[in-house]
C-alpha cells in the first residue's frame, strides 16, 4: 500500500517536471509579441471639402512614416464645430479647427454657450491662414456684399466652421436676417450653385474643390468685401483680420480680392500620447513632406508653429508640443504652458 502511493507520488512530480519544461520550451521559443498598433482618428470635414482632402494626405503620410507603430484615419465631419467637440470628448485624437471655434469652445461662448466650456483639448500649431469666401456665378449681377439682399446663400453645413464663419460675417454687416439660408452640405452646394438653386455658396478654405469643380463648367465671381465691412466685422470678432483670396486661386479669378481670413489650427486631446503629437510635428514639419502634403492640397505650403496667434487665444499647448518647439529654439509663452507642467 505504501509502495503504491509512493509510486503515486513519483509519478505527478515526474508530469509536473514534464509540464514546467513543455511550458519553458515553449515559452523560449514563440515568436515576441507583436507590438500593439495604436488607431488616431484625425478629423477633418466633409467629402468636397478642403479639409477632407488636407486630412487625407496628411494621414496617408503619418501612417506612412510611422511604419506600423501609429495608423492614421481621416475623421469625416461637418467640421471646425464638430471636430472641436469631438477632440475635446476624447472621440477624435487630433483635428482641424478655427480659431474662432477654440475660443469659443474654451471660454464657453458663442457656438458653446448653450454647452459650456470645453477643455480638453490643447494646441499643437497653425495650418495655415484661411480666407473666406461668398462665391456666385458671373451672370447673377452680384457685385458686393449688399447684393445678397434677398438672395438664396448656402452658408455652409450645420456645425461647420464655414456655416459658423459665414454667419458671424454676415450677422456683423446685418444681412443675415435678409437671405434665404441653407445648410448643404459642400459637394451639394457646388451643383446646387451650377443648376441655379442657390446664388451664393460661402466657404472657408481656398482653393476648394467644389469651387474648383464649378469655375470649370461657368465663370464664377467672388464677392469682395470693402475695408469698411471688414472692419465691422472684425469688431465683433477680434479673431478675424484683413486679408485676400489670392489672384488665379480660382479659374477666371485674374486679381486678389478682399476678404475675411482667419487661422486654421490643428488641435489635440491633452492626453493623446506624447510620442505621438513629436512624431506626428516632426513628420508634417519636414522639408521632405512638403511635396506629398502640398500635392494633397496647396495650403499645406503655409503651415507654420502659430505660438503668437494661440497667445491671443489663450489656448494652451499640448505638452509634447511644448517640448518639441522648444527643442527647436523656438520660446514658448507662458500663456501657452498647459496645467500638465505646471
Amino acid at each position: 500500500m505504501k509502495l503504491s502511493k509512493s509510486k503515486g507520488i513519483i509519478a505527478a512530480l515526474v508530469l509536473i517536471i514534464i509540464v514546467l519544461a513543455a511550458s519553458t520550451i515553449y515559452l523560449a521559443t514563440r515568436p515576441a509579441p507583436v507590438a500593439e498598433v495604436k488607431r488616431i482618428q484625425f478629423g477633418a470635414g466633409g467629402p468636397g471639402g478642403t479639409w477632407f482632402y488636407m486630412v487625407g494626405g496628411a494621414a496617408t503620410l503619418l501612417t506612412q512614416e510611422m511604419k506600423g507603430k501609429y495608423i492614421v484615419s481621416v475623421g469625416a465631419s461637418a467640421g471646425s464645430v464638430e471636430n472641436v467637440r469631438r477632440v475635446a470628448a476624447g472621440e477624435y485624437e487630433v483635428a482641424l479647427a478655427h480659431a474662432s471655434t477654440c475660443y469659443d469652445a474654451w471660454n464657453g461662448v458663442g457656438t458653446f454657450k448653450d454647452v459650456g466650456k470645453r477643455q480638453d483639448f490643447r494646441m499643437l500649431c497653425a495650418a495655415y491662414l484661411s480666407p473666406h469666401t461668398f462665391v456666385a456665378l458671373k451672370d447673377t449681377g452680384i457685385k458686393g456684399m449688399q447684393d445678397l439682399v434677398g438672395k438664396r446663400v448656402n452658408t455652409g453645413p450645420p456645425g461647420s466652421g464655414t456655416e459658423v464663419a459665414s454667419k458671424n460675417i454676415l450677422m456683423a454687416l446685418g444681412l443675415y436676417d435678409k437671405i434665404k439660408v441653407s445648410n448643404m452640405e459642400f459637394g451639394d452646394a457646388g451643383m446646387a450653385l451650377l443648376d441655379g438653386r442657390i446664388d451664393v455658396s460661402c466657404m472657408s478654405g481656398a482653393p476648394a474643390a467644389q469651387i474648383v469643380e464649378v469655375a470649370a463648367q461657368k465663370p464664377i465671381y467672388v464677392i469682395p468685401m470693402t475695408s469698411e465691412e471688414m472692419d465691422r466685422v472684425i469688431a465683433q470678432h477680434p479673431y478675424y483680420a484683413k486679408g485676400v483670396l489670392k489672384a488665379k486661386t480660382y479659374q477666371g479669378q485674374d486679381e486678389d480680392v478682399p476678404t475675411i481670413v482667419f487661422m486654421v489650427y490643428i488641435i489635440a486631446h491633452k492626453n493623446v500620447p506624447d510620442d505621438f503629437i513629436k512624431e506626428m510635428l516632426r513628420i508634417l514639419f519636414d522639408p521632405k513632406s512638403a511635396p506629398f502634403l502640398t500635392k494633397a492640397h496647396a495650403q499645406w505650403a503655409d503651415l507654420s508653429p502659430g505660438l503668437e496667434g494661440m497667445r491671443a487665444l489663450k489656448i494652451p499647448l499640448h505638452k509634447a508640443a511644448v517640448e518639441y518647439w522648444r527643442d527647436k529654439g523656438l520660446s514658448v509663452p507662458a500663456e501657452l504652458i498647459p496645467p500638465e507642467m505646471k
